[in-house]
């Protein structure tokens, strides 16, 4: 059945324009609903990436407080590790060869030495074939005075304290120290006086600490 519309062509066209205009209303409310949905869906995406991101720093950061407490305690571990060594190749029994070495190696390079005395113990030329006697005590002790400049008393009690840390010496003292004007500048003048013992004696006092700690 056909329907002849009779209205006039203005109405008709008003009809069109407000079919339109309600098309495109809606058109509009659903971008609007979809437009927040998507605004909203997005916002908590980039909530969470901003979390996931501050949770990511917060393991880096900790890796890497990790990583830099390790890397100290290796390098404590191989610090420690030196001065063992240094100590066990030091605390050994030296000849005076070896006692100048020492020196040489514990003395640092802003000490300057101006004088080193070594007053070796007096040799043996009595009768062997007549009944042996008692050396007395600190015969065979080679005796080392020196003489130079330290930059300040703080270096020079390190360097008396160090020398005296040495098995391989006894007796040492820090015999005189007095300021002085050396090149523009204020130096401390010293004398250290320092015993090397023989490296049997040494030996053998080696041998008694171990024994006693070790309870024997």
């Amino acid at each position: 059945m056909n329907r002849i519309n009779l209205l006039p062509d203005h109405v008709i066209a008003r009809q069109h324009r407000k079919r339109g205009l309600r098309a495109a209303a809606v058109v509009t409310v659903a971008a609007v609903a979809v437009g927040s949905v998507w605004a909203t869906v997005a916002s908590r995406q980039l909530k969470d990436i901003a979390t996931r991101t501050t949770a990511a720093r917060a393991r880096l950061n900790l890796e890497r407080e990790r990583t830099g407490k390790n890397d100290a305690v290796a390098a404590q571990v191989a610090q420690l590790r030196t001065l063992l060594a240094q100590g066990d190749r030091l605390n050994q029994p030296v000849t005076l060869p070896g006692a100048m070495t020492l020196l040489t190696q514990l003395l640092p390079e802003s000490v300057a030495l101006t004088r080193l005395t070594i007053e070796a113990p007096v040799a043996d030329v009595a009768d062997r074939s007549k009944q042996p006697t008692k050396s007395a005590p600190g015969a065979s002790i080679t005796r080392l005075s020196l003489e130079g400049l330290a930059l300040n008393d703080l270096e020079l009690a390190q360097v008396v304290s160090e020398l005296a840390a040495q098995k391989a010496f006894t007796n040492v003292k820090l015999v005189r120290s007095r300021p002085v004007a050396s090149a523009g500048l204020t130096r401390y003048a010293f004398e250290i006086s320092i015993d090397v013992p023989p490296a049997r004696a040494a030996d053998g006092g080696v041998a008694q600490v171990g024994r006693e700690d070790h309870g024997g």
